[in-house]
């Protein structure tokens, strides 16, 4: 299973206060990017997206070519088939750097959380010092987040980069701003923002170790099908009767609860959010919602683990 403990024990708490602060601010970038994927994780990656009902995506790549000037300012040209520019104009963006949490994965994984702003900017014209042909593939889920696959190829004059070697680059970039004050808080969107890249990761390790693909990313079809629909990530569901959860550390300074299993009386009376489907081992991992269990109060996700993936129903609607 994809652990988001191979993250730094900052990054969620960087997270939530970058979405508190920044999550409906259209203007601001959060994202998590992986240093260095390589072309086999990179295909691997672009495989399991586009076989994905869950992730949307654009049927053909955009073909830009970047010119970075001196300043600082990005400008982007549209590029056609034929590798010529598009008539239409070109885009200029100035991009300022916030904050980042870089890490080294315990698998050997360079990755990077950060925040940054963006703004269109005017026509720049001072040197340009690199130029970045670029062919990005892009997938949204639920019009909150969206991965960007990139094939690049930079130098510092336009024939160098047109002669480079392709680079491959990746990045789970937030793009719900629209979304932020529906009900969806700054912690769910950190947790699911630490599972899409805690998944991103196990894929790469897996094509790096040679093992090949390691199951599809969230959102994946071949889910448990209901009456009233397939469950997928984020889905409010309910246990079958009789499902004990074999819970978790909760990652609040304590150890797991309840001696690691929560009784499936207990487990009844919680409301459950589906997280994903554990690789290979028929289980499906969930999360709680807000409760009060023999008294005491619990906050978002504060209980988490693991049940029988055949046990996991999604809530029909008006069931509390």
């Amino acid at each position: 299973m994809a652990s988001t403990k191979q993250f730094p024990p900052d990054a969620r708490d960087a997270l939530i206060s970058w979405f508190k602060q920044y999550g409906a601010k259209p203007e601001m970038e959060i994202e998590f990017r992986v240093q260095e994927v390589g072309e086999a994780g990179f295909e691997q990656l672009l495989s399991s997206l586009q076989s994905n009902r869950g992730w949307s995506n654009v049927p053909k790549p955009s073909v830009t070519l970047d010119r970075m000037h001196a300043t600082g300012v990005r400008e982007t040209i549209e590029m056609g088939p034929n590798g010529q520019p598009l008539p239409k104009p070109a885009q200029y963006m100035r991009k300022v750097k916030g904050h980042d949490v870089p890490w080294t994965t315990p698998s050997g994984v360079p990755v990077k959380f950060a925040v940054a702003s963006e703004r269109e900017s005017s026509a720049d014209p001072s040197p340009v010092h690199l130029y970045r042909h670029k062919q990005r593939y892009s997938f949204v889920h639920k019009n909150l987040f969206k991965f960007e696959l990139t094939r690049v190829k930079q130098g510092p004059t336009n024939e160098s980069a047109s002669r480079a070697e392709t680079q491959f680059e990746v990045e789970l970039e937030f793009c719900g701003q629209g979304e932020v004050g529906k009900g969806v808080s700054p912690e769910y969107l950190a947790d699911s923002m630490l599972m899409k890249a805690a998944d991103l990761v196990h894929q790469l390790v897996k094509v790096r170790s040679g093992e090949g693909a390691a199951g599809a990313l969230p959102g994946a079809p071949n889910r448990s099908s209901t009456a009233d629909g397939p469950v997928q990530e984020g889905d409010e569901v309910v246990l079958a009767p009789g499902t004990e959860v074999a819970l978790a550390e909760s990652g609040h300074g304590a150890g797991a609860r309840f001696d690691g299993e929560m009784p499936a009386e207990l487990a009844a009376s919680t409301g459950w959010i589906f997280s994903h489907r554990v690789p290979e081992s028929g289980l499906a991992f969930v999360m709680s919602e807000p409760t009060q269990l023999v008294g005491q109060a619990y906050p978002l996700y504060y209980f988490c683990g693991t049940v029988p993936y055949a046990a996991v129903r999604r809530r029909p609607r008006g069931v509390v």
